[in-house]
């Protein structure tokens, strides 16, 4: 599913940006770990220059550590977030 942000004449144009090196770099050391059998799964939530939202997951996990890591990054998310301004 993904959620389209809407204004008054239509749907937000996107939005080009530099590269974010951060993200580049943190992509960049999982394909590391998956290359050498360190990483075995992951979930993920992708937002895109258009503001759609992607999920999904990939590997071999057992289940109950999956959704436990997703609902603890909702609450450290959560919990970064309180207290900005945006």
């Amino acid at each position: 599913m993904a959620v389209v942000p809407l204004r008054e004449g239509g749907v937000i144009p996107g939005v080009v940006m530099e590269p974010d090196l951060d993200l580049i770099a943190k992509i960049d050391g999982w394909l590391t770990d998956a290359k050498s059998g360190q990483l075995r799964a992951m979930a993920y939530v992708m937002i895109d220059r258009d503001r759609a939202v992607v999920t999904g997951w990939t590997g071999r996990a057992d289940g109950h550590d999956m959704l436990g890591g997703v609902s603890l990054l909702a609450f450290r998310y959560m919990k970064a977030d309180q207290g900005r301004d945006d």
